[in-house]
């Protein structure tokens, strides 16, 4: 797998690490989210709300589901979970039950690093995951925090009405909105999905010369592409804010909408969420480029104890892989005890966090300081086994 960090000096430049950036957040993020979107409106669609019906029959399993799909290498489970949460599928414990299993690509690294190691992790992650998410449900956490996904249909006389009376839209509009944007995303990501497939079956020291040469391709218009999409996101908020006082979180749906309808809404989705993600991404990316891979190593190992726990704690914090594979990066240099790998696999979430953090800051911070709490208490209670008895997590 490409590497995402350089130290300053290196031979990458800061264009080569914004171009892997953009690149990294369509093949190892936004794919999945549009497949996601795409399977969860359609299926809900045709089965006349059957994925609702579907998933709140599980009961009482939901969050031990979403611990389960959370363990998942990678960020493709949490990820797919994400839109049920939106789309008030899925309840305010199951996903955090996912957030808090799920490690990302960290969890990759750490397979290479010591298999038995990350199970164990692994194992202390899923454990602290269903207990945190059966709390969250016995306390109703949810109504107390997000009262508005419990009584959905709050002020929905009024949403209506704004809705009424939105101005006529222009056909011009309509066209790129409706037809020629949505169909530049179609063709977009059908380019960059064999980008995805090549970045997760091939290990990139097999890579030939031609499969190198087309990514490095590849990622220039992948560039490209999203200059486009953020540039239309910019234009689509300015034109319908200042020309026709429209405001997509007013567009509400009342019955059964057609096909066309539902799909366009998964396009405005994704676009949203795109601008979002790569926007998080090549912040973070960018971040640690001007820092420094073997800087970062250097300020964490300053850390004993519970200054290191608290420094792996609050990289947990941080959306993305990136801070997280430092951290597993260090633990099997012997930099970092247990105790922060642990803490740190609890708080972060991968590449999960974005999406939802696109779609509602509120979901994504109030699920991040749940999951603080057990970071918290399960890393302390490891710092103590670790200088107190011969527990200890070994590379």
């Amino acid at each position: 797998m490409p590497s995402l960090y350089h130290a300053p000096g290196s031979t990458t430049s800061l264009w080569d690490t914004l171009l892997f950036s953009t690149s990294a957040a369509f093949t190892e993020v936004l794919i999945i989210v549009a497949v996601g979107f795409l399977l969860i409106e359609i299926v809900n669609h045709f089965s006349r709300g059957g994925i609702k019906k579907a998933l709140e029959t599980s009961g009482k399993l939901q969050p031990l589901l979403g611990a389960f799909i959370g363990l998942i290498p990678g960020s493709a489970g949490t990820i797919f979970l994400v839109p049920f949460f939106t789309k008030r599928k899925i309840s305010l414990g199951t996903i955090v039950a996912a957030f808090i299993t799920t490690m990302g690509e960290a969890a990759i690294v750490f397979l290479a690093i010591s298999p038995i190691t990350y199970l164990w992790v692994a194992l202390i992650s899923f454990t602290t995951g269903v207990i945190t998410g059966y709390v969250v449900e016995i306390l109703n956490i949810e109504s107390k925090f997000f009262p508005e996904r419990v009584l959905e249909d709050k002020n929905l006389s009024s949403m209506v009405v704004r809705h009424i009376h939105q101005p006529k839209i222009p056909k011009w509009y309509k066209m790129l909105d409706r037809k020629i944007m949505p169909a530049f995303m179609v063709l977009s990501f059908t380019f960059i999905f064999p980008m995805t497939i090549i970045y997760y079956s091939i290990p990139e020291d097999v890579w030939s010369h031609g499969i190198e040469s087309y990514m490095n391709i590849s990622n220039d218009i992948v560039f490209g592409i999203m200059v486009i999409f953020v540039s239309y996101y910019v234009f689509r908020a300015f034109y319908r804010k200042n020309f026709m006082n429209w405001n997509d979180k007013n567009h509400v749906h009342h019955g059964r909408v057609s096909i066309y309808h539902t799909l366009h809404d998964v396009f405005l989705n994704v676009l949203y969420i795109s601008v979002w993600v790569w926007y998080g991404i090549s912040t973070i990316d960018l971040l640690i480029w001007g820092i420094g891979e073997q800087n970062l190593f250097w300020f964490m190992a300053l850390g004993g104890g519970i200054i290191t726990l608290l420094l792996s704690l609050g990289a947990g914090t941080i959306p993305g892989c990136a801070p997280q594979i430092v951290i597993i990066n260090m633990f099997g240099a012997g930099l970092l005890p247990g105790s922060a790998v642990i803490a740190n696999s609890i708080v972060q979430d991968g590449d999960a966090g974005f999406p939802i953090l696109a779609t509602n800051k509120k979901f994504y911070f109030v699920i991040k300081i749940i999951n603080l709490i057990p970071g918290i208490l399960v890393g302390s209670i490891w710092l103590i086994l670790e200088n107190f008895t011969d527990i200890h997590l070994f590379v």
